[in-house]
């Protein structure tokens, strides 16, 4: 059996009437909960109208509603259609999760660069003024923003230290003016402008 336009196993197949189609969607659109009995009564419900096959039949009434619904879905391969459409549905489920997995390591590697950059930045005006870190502060920053780059790409963050606050601040006043410019320089290519 093939579909009317050559499409999804689970559209509408060769010689399927249009209420037995529509009584498969029913079914279908329940999800991995449906059964034909309660598909058959959303499907006969009275908000729904008539329904031309079903309409005067002798088989209306709850038995009379499942046995048509048991005779379309073994006529016309109700179960193999819903495994197919469940299957499909998975598949794109899955693709729309690793697509928000994507985004999200892309924003949260941007947030790293930018802390690592703006720490960095504050570092190297610190370093070219003569001035100390304050302690605590800075690395913190830093540490945070290399943290969730580390996290984002699947790496331990385990060995990442930090200074504590009780620590002293870190002293650059021993640096030549060459060494603070090379720094300087050095930060420059790394995190650009700023």
């Amino acid at each position: 059996m093939t579909t009317e336009e050559g499409g999804a196993f689970w559209e509408r197949m060769e010689g399927e009437t249009a209420t037995a189609y529509a009584a498969f969607c029913a079914y279908r659109d329940m999800g991995r909960t449906r059964s034909l009995r309660r598909a058959a009564a959303v499907f006969y419900a009275p908000d729904k109208g008539d329904h031309k096959e079903a309409a005067g039949s002798p088989d209306i009434g709850t038995s009379g509603q499942v046995s048509r619904f048991k005779a379309w879905s073994s006529a016309n391969m109700w179960q193999a259609r819903v495994e197919a459409f469940d299957a499909e549905e998975a598949r794109a489920r899955s693709l729309r999760l690793q697509d928000e997995r994507d985004r999200q390591l892309d924003d949260h590697l941007r947030l790293s660069k930018l802390g690592v950059k703006a720490a960095a930045q504050v570092l190297f005006r610190i370093i070219r003024d003569g001035g100390e870190i304050p302690a605590g502060s800075l690395p913190a920053l830093m540490t945070a923003s290399t943290q969730i780059g580390r996290l984002a790409l699947g790496e331990s963050t385990a060995r990442v230290e930090s200074q504590g606050a009780d620590e002293q601040a870190a002293d650059f006043s021993r640096l030549t003016d060459e060494e603070i410019t090379l720094l300087d320089e050095l930060g420059e290519k790394l995190y650009g402008g700023g």
